[in-house]
């Protein structure tokens, strides 16, 4: 009798721990935000979210910041070299750098030349 007290006792304890590790049912709520809504253009290249919480947001017309509220949006005429930005980082600092379309014509440049230049020094 007393291992069968223990084995129900075991069998319950048991299945408490293995309710506690199975996933819980967790709704989560999605929002599709637009250019109604303060994006910029509704063609985005990459999202990422910094170490304050905030959501950037790299389009075709600018980088929009997101505080969960309101989009703040970037343009050439905020400093930007280029509104058309494909990339984003933030660096240990919490800055966050832009990977634009000028820089990547410009890399695109340097390396075709570079290729030309060891073309011309192979044929010399």
């Amino acid at each position: 009798m007393n291992n069968y007290i223990r084995a129900i006792v075991f069998l319950f304890f048991y299945i408490l721990k293995i309710n506690s590790i199975l996933p819980q049912d967790i709704s989560q709520q999605f929002r599709h935000y637009t250019t109604k809504d303060g994006l910029p253009s509704s063609e985005v290249y990459e999202v990422i979210q910094d170490s304050k919480g905030y959501m950037w947001f790299a389009t075709d017309r600018g980088v929009a910041r997101f505080n969960g509220y309101e989009f703040h949006t970037f343009t050439t005429n905020d400093g930007l070299t280029d509104n058309t930005v494909f990339r984003l980082f933030e660096d240990y600092n919490g800055r966050i750098w832009m990977y634009s379309f000028s820089i990547a014509e410009e890399r695109k440049k340097q390396e075709f030349l570079s290729k030309q230049r060891e073309r011309y020094h192979k044929a010399a």
